[in-house]
């Protein structure tokens, strides 16, 4: 592309890297406020999704302070393409380098064949916006994610409405008295609607305008005091407006919906709102073991659900987390001056972020690549400024690629000598040494592993393959050999020489006892090239050397097959494992099918038992009534008592003590009265009697028992059983257990071993010859 097209791309880069910053700072603050109330939290990462969500009118409207953090490769996209190759040119010495006393020396000086350098190159100008001139591809990409995404949380809140649409209005009484002193308690003004549908298997709250709670069917079932639990948390909800932050959380993924970091601060903000909300509830004097006792019953049973934009009650995922939360032994407290100061914090690397531009960095054209050079070895030829060596930067920038060649070679001439030199613009990272000591495992290995620990060392025995590189190295007492391939090498049939290398490949073998023998093999023009060394000094590749090439390649090799028989067995043993796995898995589902009818069947006694626990509070409530009539009748057979004694005396003051007796007991008898009255035993009974009526017992029981029919336990079981039998674990188990027996790996491993023995011999004695 040219510079003014990539120029205009590149504002959707600039604002990732404003984004980065924004995300890693709430990170780094959230990491800090682990231990500190979750409401904190969850309100940082609010605060963080709505920054992400004004950085781009932000950037639009406040002043830009640019800063060239970017690299100079960026600048030089404009001109060249990412993978334009470099020339080598290896230039006579007297054009090269000369030294103070006239010696000369060739150097390799590497140079791209680019475009030349163009004072409009400089006129494109710093990094525009994404929004001007032709839709690069980038941006298109951009625009098809953040469509899908949005899509995504379109078709979650169709398919949320279309459940409240068809859910049923909750009409039951002592929901509704409930939800309105709770709104009462939370301080809530909104009018919040309460339904139950088939469609949720937990309670879940919605809207963020009209507010609505959605609770599973089997609602009907709860104790009052799960109901209690359950109302209060989704109120909660409501109260701290969830539902509004939810919908800004995902605004800000699908706008940002490339950068990873984005989807991390989703999960933990969907975290520490429900911990927020949790630690909301207990503050309102739920106790920790009964409000995690509930949480772990709605949990039970639950399967994977449609993704809807609401908020459930229980997510399987964040269980485990959140019930550790509720019953660790001290609850954190909110802090207003924490968290103002993380409000502060947050808001001022967001303006940062927002008025930051990052621009390319000026580049230099040269950079030392490789050779024993030092800082003075490589002229310094800088965009926009003459050099030392009176070479301008124009004459670079305008000259042809042959021309520049003659540039960088005077350049590098008024260095001093040096044995090598090589060049490379910007852009074009020099490639790491290859390598073979192998310490551990780093990215992806597959192979085999040993670790050995002798005193403080420790010793690491690696054959496999380690990221995309074959490698193997063994110990032999304490000698270490090695051998790692990096890219395209072509091994004979028989692996013990190297016939061809691809570009980018090499081959490095390494024994390192008293002293280090290394041998890297590459490739170069028109061959193989040897590069080999002892102790770090680089020697000829003469014939002591071919000779330890030789004998490293069939030692190694004798190594390699070895562990490779003992691995084919170790796969074959495996295999077993995972057939009797596999049956043992199909037992599992059996199990598993018969729990979920125990667990149906449970329900049906659930069922039961509450109505029957609402049976026994009618009984409970004409047993309470009855207590009370049963003090009246102590009452009065009290007066009865006093009155006949009333009529033995004639003493008028014994007479009258009786009569305040009397008078006495009537007073109490009127006050169990008025109890009674004001009990209204049969409004209390009329209500749990709706609740009964409402509750429908048989038809649930009907329901579940149908569900029982519709499961075919017997029919899954039987399906399982004969999967099992047809499967013939025995028969798979004797046929891989006879190709283990003729593999007979530890034997032939042992030959292999033995057979290289000589050749190890010869290795050593040549090692310490060298």
């Amino acid at each position: 592309m040219d510079a003014l097209t990539w120029s205009r791309s590149a504002g959707l880069v600039t604002l990732a890297a404003r984004a980065t910053l924004v995300l890693g700072a709430a990170l780094l603050l959230a990491w800090s406020l682990r231990r500190t109330a979750a409401g904190t939290r969850h309100l940082l990462w609010t605060a963080t999704f709505a920054f992400l969500l004004a950085l781009p009118i932000a950037t639009a409207w406040l002043p830009a302070w640019e800063l060239p953090l970017l690299p100079a490769e960026a600048r030089e996209a404009a001109t060249a393409g990412a993978g334009t190759p470099a020339r080598v040119v290896v230039m006579p010495a007297e054009r090269v380098s000369r030294s103070a006393a006239g010696a000369t020396a060739p150097r390799t000086v590497v140079v791209p064949d680019t475009p030349e350098w163009t004072d409009d190159t400089r006129a494109a100008g710093p990094l525009t916006g994404p929004l001007s001139g032709p839709l690069p591809v980038a941006l298109l990409l951009w625009a098809l994610g953040s469509a899908a995404a949005m899509a995504s949380v379109t078709i979650g809140t169709l398919r949320f409405r279309s459940i409240v649409r068809s859910a049923e209005p909750i009409e039951h009484p002592v929901w509704l008295r409930q939800v309105a002193r709770l709104r009462v308690r939370l301080g809530i003004d909104a009018d919040v609607r309460l339904l139950e549908s088939d469609a949720v298997e937990t309670p879940m709250t919605g809207g963020w305008r009209r507010p609505v709670v959605v609770l599973p069917r089997s609602a009907r079932a709860w104790t009052p005091e799960r109901r209690q639990v359950v109302l209060l948390h989704e109120m909660i909800h409501v109260r701290r407006h969830d539902a509004l932050r939810q919908l800004l959380g995902q605004a800000a993924l699908a706008l940002y919906w490339f950068h990873p970091l984005t989807w991390v601060a989703s999960r933990l903000a969907a975290m520490s709102r429900e911990q927020a909300c949790d630690e909301a509830v207990l503050e309102l004097g739920t106790r920790p073991s009964e409000y995690a006792g509930h949480l772990l019953a709605l949990a039970e049973g639950m399967h994977a659900a449609p993704a809807l934009v609401s908020l459930p009650m229980v997510q399987p995922s964040q269980l485990e987390r959140r019930i550790m939360a509720i019953l660790a032994p001290r609850r954190p407290r909110a802090s207003a001056v924490v968290t103002a100061v993380v409000l502060f914090l947050l808001g001022g690397l967001g303006l940062s972020a927002a008025v930051a531009r990052p621009v390319p960095a000026t580049p230099s054209p040269f950079v030392a690549a490789s050779g024993p050079t030092t800082a003075a070895d490589v002229a310094s030829v800088g965009l926009g400024a003459d050099t030392g060596s009176g070479i301008s930067s124009s004459a670079y920038r305008t000259a042809p690629g042959t021309a520049r060649t003659a540039v960088a070679s005077a350049a590098a001439s008024t260095a001093g000598v040096a044995d090598r030199v090589s060049l490379v613009v910007p852009g074009r990272a020099a490639q790491e040494a290859p390598t073979c000591r192998a310490e551990g495992l780093h990215g992806n290995f597959d192979g085999t592993l040993s670790i050995h620990e002798d005193g403080d060392r420790t010793r690491y025995e690696q054959v496999g393959w380690a990221n995309g590189d074959r490698i193997i190295q063994r110990y032999v007492d304490d000698l270490r050999l090695c051998m790692r391939t990096h890219g395209d090498v072509v091994m004979t049939d028989d692996r013990t020489d190297v016939r061809a290398v691809g570009r980018g490949g090499w081959l490095v073998l390494e024994s390192e006892e008293a002293g280090l023998q290394r041998l890297v093999i590459t490739e170069e023009a028109g061959g193989i090239r040897y590069a080999w060394s002892v102790d770090g000094h680089e020697r000829a590749f003469d014939d002591d050397a071919r000779a330890w090439r030789d004998g490293m390649f069939r030692v190694l090799q004798a190594y390699w097959d070895a562990t490779r028989l003992r691995g084919q067995e170790s796969t074959l043993r495996g295999r077993i494992s995972s057939r009797r796995g596999h049956i043992s898995s199909l037992q599992g589902r059996i199990s598993s099918h018969r729990g979920h009818i125990s667990s149906l069947n449970g329900r049906i006694s659930s069922l039961r038992g509450h109505v029957s626990s609402l049976q026994g509070k009618i009984s409970s409530l004409n047993g309470h009534v009855s207590s009370l009539n049963g003090r009246i009748s102590s009452y009065r057979g009290h007066i009865s008592s006093l009155r006949s004694a009333m009529g033995a005396t004639a003493n008028p003051d014994t007479r009258a003590r009786l009569e305040d007796e009397v008078g006495e007991y009537e007073a109490r008898i009127r006050g169990v009265e008025n109890e009674i009255d004001e009990f209204d035993l049969d409004s209390r009974v009329a209500d749990v009697r709706a609740e009964i009526d409402a509750f429908d017992l048989e038809g649930q029981v009907r329901r579940v028992e149908q569900e029982i029919a519709d499961y075919d336990l017997d029919g899954k079981v039987r399906a399982l059983e004969q999967e099992i039998a047809d499967y013939d674990l025995d028969g798979k188990v004797r046929a891989l257990e006879q190709e283990i027996e003729d593999l007979d790996a530890d034997r032939r491993a042992e030959e292999i071993e033995r057979g290289a023995a000589p050749d190890l011999a010869a290795l050593r004695r040549l090692i310490d010859r060298l």
